[in-house]
């Protein structure tokens, strides 16, 4: 399957899924090579719309 830029929420859960069905591919395969692919779509994406707060380390 050809991958592209991820622009929505819905293509963002698709390509997590797709990653965790493929996780344990055997390295050098078509299958490991895909997940690698995604996995920069992936942090991509979470770099430009994924945000999470801050820790509150007085309150923990």
């Amino acid at each position: 399957m050809k991958w592209d830029i991820i622009k929505t929420n819905a293509q963002y859960i698709e390509t997590l899924k797709r990653v965790i069905l493929i996780m344990d591919a055997k390295a050098g395969s078509a299958e490991s090579k895909e997940r690698e692919e995604l996995l920069v779509l992936l942090t991509k994406y979470e770099k430009k719309y994924i945000v999470l707060p801050e820790p509150d380390l007085m309150h923990s």
